[in-house]
């Protein structure tokens, strides 16, 4: 999933992530956060949506735009 397709907000099924980099770009701004398994991942968010390292999103992910690769041959697994 791209970063631009990362919601963020109170959604059923949202799950934490804590804010540990920021880069603000004028008119977006780029976040990096972690899961609470330890990964980490990058999230668009629009500049004026208030975001602090350190705080928690909640980000859910809209099914339709996730791509899945298969790990070994790296190829896109279609559904």
């Amino acid at each position: 999933i791209r970063p631009e397709h990362i919601e963020t907000g109170q959604k059923p099924g949202a799950i934490p992530a804590t804010v540990t980099h920021l880069e603000a770009l004028g008119s977006e701004t780029f976040v990096i956060a972690t899961l609470a398994d330890g990964h980490s991942l990058q999230i668009r968010v629009a500049a004026d949506q208030p975001v602090e390292i350190g705080s928690t999103l909640q980000i859910s992910f809209p099914l339709p735009l996730i791509h899945l690769f298969d790990p070994v041959t790296e190829l896109a697994i279609r559904p």
